[in-house]
């Protein structure tokens, strides 16, 4: 089973690593902020990851999961 969504993200996330080291740097006039791309690659992968079905049907049981009633006996000989 595919989803393009997770791999998406997954892909983006990598990405965002590779460019995790460059850094911001101003030189006379100008400013370059090259952090940007690693925040916006990491909020689109936050977004592909919730339009993952597979991780929306994953939440949405886990929401619903009741702790099972587990009962003793202490009075036991």
């Amino acid at each position: 089973n595919h989803d393009p969504y997770l791999a998406a993200a997954d892909l983006m996330e990598v990405r965002a690593a590779q460019l995790s080291e460059d850094y911001d740097f101003t030189t006379g006039p100008d400013s370059f902020k090259r952090s940007q791309r690693h925040k916006q690659l990491l909020d689109m992968a936050g977004r592909y990851r919730a339009m993952s079905p597979r991780l929306r049907v994953a939440a949405e049981v886990a929401a619903n999961w009741e702790m099972p009633e587990i009962g003793f006996d202490v009075f036991c000989y």
